[in-house]
């Protein structure tokens, strides 16, 4: 089977570039998977109340039927009384190298006091449910094993020093949920059928 890429026979497909367009398709897939569980299992998400042991299991992997689990490393309380839940989702690659991915998690209790009309909320709830949640990732890939620690605590820094101050004022959760709000506005179409549902 050619390698060539259209009619150019100086381009060509070679392993490593393989290797790289299956693990962006798996990733697509994997995102689109997590994706739809957010917006459509809102509320079955389970979270334990172990600490740094915690385990979620999250996805099931497209190959061999194992499942890819997300390890709970830390808990921060905002000023805002929000959780901010930080998650270890990395997983192996090959012998010798990972793929490093930081999961951050809110979740967003929906309020009434949130909203200008009351009519609001319940449209936020009727398509995401009473709770939404802000996720924020950052990943690198082909990571040595060895230096995994490091990359982690690097996009850790990053995130507490970058995201953490906006994150914990005291008007986030009120703007987050009214997003969500003008997110249905928006695509008003996409969400109808279940706007139209009886309650």
């Amino acid at each position: 089977m050619s390698n060539k890429i259209g009619d150019d026979d100086s381009i060509y497909l070679t392993p490593l570039h393989k290797l790289h367009i299956t693990l962006m398709m798996q990733e697509v897939y994997e995102y689109y998977l997590m994706t739809s569980r957010i917006m459509n299992s809102m509320s079955s998400m389970m979270h334990t109340t172990e600490q740094s042991d915690k385990i979620e299991t999250i996805l099931y992997t497209t190959t061999g039927g194992s499942k890819k689990t997300m390890r709970l490393v830390e808990e921060i309380t905002l000023p805002n009384k929000l959780v901010v839940e930080i998650w270890d989702n990395s997983r192996p690659i090959s012998d010798d190298t990972i793929q490093v991915r930081l999961v951050i998690k809110i979740k967003v209790d929906m309020k009434e006091e949130y909203f200008s009309e009351t009519e609001h909320c319940e449209q936020v709830k009727k398509v995401f449910g009473p709770e939404i949640y802000y996720e924020y990732q950052k990943d690198r890939t082909f990571v040595n094993k060895s230096e995994k620690d490091t990359v982690f605590s690097e996009f850790l820094n990053d995130f507490k020093r970058d995201m953490l101050p906006y994150l914990e004022r005291p008007q986030f959760p009120s703007r987050f949920a009214v997003s969500k709000y003008k997110e249905i506005q928006k695509r008003f179409y996409k969400y109808q059928h279940l706007l139209n549902k009886s309650k």
